[in-house]
Order: C-alpha cells, then structure tokens, then sequence
C-alpha cells in the first residue's frame, strides 16, 4: 500500500529564505533571475514557494531544483522536500554558473571548489557560504542544519587532504575548518548528539591552534563549556580556559561572547559574586570597542544577547526580581520565527515566574514556550520543559498549572 503523501510545512526552504533576508517575492524573483543565468528559464512565483512552504507542494521539478541550489547554496536534498525519485545524474551540471557539481537530485554536496590548486580567494568563497548557512540557525533547530553543516566541514576536508596550496592558504583552510566543525558541533549539541558535538569541538580547536587563530581556538572551548553546562557538567573550567586562551588576541567583540559564556557557567554553579564580574567584564567590551573587526561567527554577541545572558543568569540563580524585568523585556521584541531560542528564554522567564510564586504566569508562560517548540527540531526546548513542569508541580491544584502538566502527559 503507497504511503500517504507528507504534507507538513517545509520549515527548512522557509528558514533559509528568512536566512537570506528575503520575501516570498523576492526569493521566487531570485529563482527567476537563477533560471536565466543557467540558461532555463522558470516561472518561479510567490504562490509556488507558498505552496512548498506549505507543503501543499513537497517536491520541485528538476528546473527549479537547479535553481533552488543556485539560490540558497544548498543541495536540493538538504532543501526539506520529499526525497526524488529520479536521482540518476542529470546532464547539465551546475559549475557553468558557478554553483558547484551537484546535479538536481543527486546526494552530494554541491562543491564550490573543486580540489586541485586552492586559492586565497578560493578559501573565501567558502567561508563566505559558510557565513550564510550559519544565519540558517537563526530560524532552524540542529537536527534541520546538522546533515548541511557537516556537508560543509567535509568538502573543508576534502580539499585540505587532496588539494595543493601555499602554507598561508593552508592556514585558511585550517580556520576554515575549525569554523565550520563549531557549526557542525553546534547542531549536533542542539540536536542533542553530545558525544558527536564534543569530538567536532575538539577537533576545531586542533585546527584553529594549527592556524594561528586563538580567537577560534577559544571558541571552540566556549562552546564545549556551554555543552558541559547544559549536560550536568562541571564547565567554569573549559569557560575560563576559552576567554584565557582568546585573550587579547581577540577582538573585544569576541572578547564579548567569551565573557557572556563564563558569566553562564558560572551562573549555573551557582557562583553569585563571578557571574556578577564576567558579566560586568562582557558590557565592558561592549561599550569599550576596539576597532577591530569580529568574526562572523561571534556578531551575534551584541547589546541584546548581554541582556538575554543576564537575564537567563539570574533565573538560574533564582533571583527572580532581577531576572524578570530584564527576560520581558526582551522577549517582547523577539519575533516567533526565531521559535527555539525564543521557546528556551520563555522557559527561563517561566521558571522565575515561579520562583517568584507567579505560578499562573509560569504556567501560561511555558505553554507558550511549548507551542514555539513544537515547530523546531531542537533537543534543548525539550529538556529545559522537563526542569520547569517540574517546579510547576507542586503547584498542580492552580488550574493553569493542571492543563498544563496535563497537556505534557499526554505529549
């Protein structure tokens, strides 16, 4: 008997097209402009990518697969549609217009250089596709971005193994690599694949110290520190062995994200006094810049990340009355589309609710959270539910507390 056809909505086409800052109009008018520059035309419109956002339309006809790829840098099959059926190699390849080497359909990754004598230039091309898949983790979970990631870090390390180049673009390359297996590791962690996260984080800090770039190499400490945290492990130590390996070799507004992330661990030691100095340490950065300009993968570490972090400190240190106001704040101009980070700093202003004795807010608070997480393959909303329904517990006779823990039941 054929399967029933799925028609759920293509969250990972309608996060990558937010990735990219684009209308419904305006992406189908870059599927247009795509079909021109590889010399077949399309009739791409804003109903069809309704459609396929949708999912009353799970698959695209091979012209506009090709030009999905061109658009978005990504292989169809990491695109959220059904899997083709017709994944015989096509005979127009994509490399004519710059995109790479997969054909519509196939199960490689579309390759932007081919190994052979590498580039600086090269190196560029890459880290700047790099710098746009990254922004698709605004909008999607690890479990979505994790397969195109680890894509990513394979051609990296494809090209470091097969290709020829110059020791300084070779030193690129190894940044390039320590960036994208931070992504990958990422994903993974958000993913909830622990152990996998963990060896791709140790493997970028090999790479990044192997180019010279402390910065990078701290990172990926910061980040395996915030695993360790949000897995039940000791992680002062990682934290404060990434803003010391960084030091001052990084920019301050990396400078920036170290200090937030030592603040957190502290935080969740329940380290009052320390978790006060990081993060004081962190707004210094901020309004102390240095000039020098900061990597993409830390421009997320801005004036409303410092307040999240402070706010998200001081609910795990249960100080409610200096949690609340800053956590409301926030998420009072953090649109829905961003829906698991927006779910998780919902559960943190959930559970200061409660150590407040706002037990109808927290209640209220968290089904909210619940609903954004339904619509994000990410590990982390999950869990952190777990700790909140518990502190609601106690308080099942509220009747908002009671529908909730009953619409968890029967999740």
């Amino acid at each position: 008997m054929p399967e029933r056809e799925d028609r759920s909505p293509n969250r990972t086409l309608r996060g990558i097209r937010l990735a990219l800052n684009l209308s419904q109009d305006e992406f189908a008018a870059r599927l247009r402009g795509a079909g021109e520059r590889l010399g077949e035309p399309n009739d791409a419109t804003k109903r069809l990518v309704q459609r396929w956002e949708s999912g009353a339309s799970r698959s695209a006809r091979p012209v506009y697969r090709r030009a999905l790829e061109l658009v978005t840098s990504c292989p169809y099959r990491e695109l959220g549609f059904q899997r083709p059926t017709d994944t015989a190699p096509e005979a127009r390849p994509l490399e004519a217009a710059g995109a790479g080497d997969a054909a519509a359909g196939q199960s490689r990754p579309i390759r932007l250089i081919a190994p052979g004598r590498v580039a600086a230039s090269d190196v560029e091309l890459l880290r700047a596709r790099t710098a746009r898949h990254r922004r698709l983790d605004d909008y999607l979970g690890g479990a979505d971005t994790y397969q195109l990631y680890a894509l990513d870090l394979e051609e990296t390390r494809t090209l470091i193994r097969a290709a020829s180049y110059t020791a300084a673009t070779g030193r690129l390359l190894a940044a390039l690599y320590a960036e994208q297996a931070q992504q990958a590791g990422w994903a993974a962690f958000d993913a909830g694949m622990h152990e996998r996260a963990e060896q791709l984080y140790l493997a970028s800090h090999e790479a990044a110290r192997s180019a010279g770039d402390a910065a990078l190499a701290g990172n990926a400490f910061a980040l395996l520190g915030y695993q360790q945290n949000q897995i039940g492990q000791e992680s002062v130590a990682t934290a404060a062995e990434a803003y010391r390996e960084a030091g001052d070799r990084a920019p301050s507004g990396a400078r920036v994200l170290f200090a937030q992330r030592l603040a957190w661990a502290h935080a969740v030691a329940g380290q009052v006094g320390a978790t006060q100095t990081a993060l004081e340490i962190a707004a210094r950065h901020l309004r102390e810049p240095d000039g020098r300009p900061l990597p993409d993968w830390a421009v997320w570490a801005d004036e409303r990340e410092q307040r999240i972090i402070e706010g998200r400190s001081w609910a795990v240190l249960r100080r409610p009355l200096r949690a609340v106001p800053i956590l409301e704040s926030v998420l009072a101009e953090y649109e829905d589309f961003h829906a698991r980070d927006k779910s998780l700093y919902l559960m943190w202003l959930a559970g200061a609710y409660v150590d407040a004795g706002e037990v109808e807010a927290a209640a209220l608070t968290t089904g909210r959270a619940l609903d954004l997480a339904e619509h994000v393959a990410s590990a982390r909303p999950v869990r952190l539910a777990g700790t909140v329904l518990r502190q609601l517990h106690p308080h099942s006779a509220v009747p908002a507390v009671r529908e909730l823990l009953e619409r968890a039941a029967e999740a």
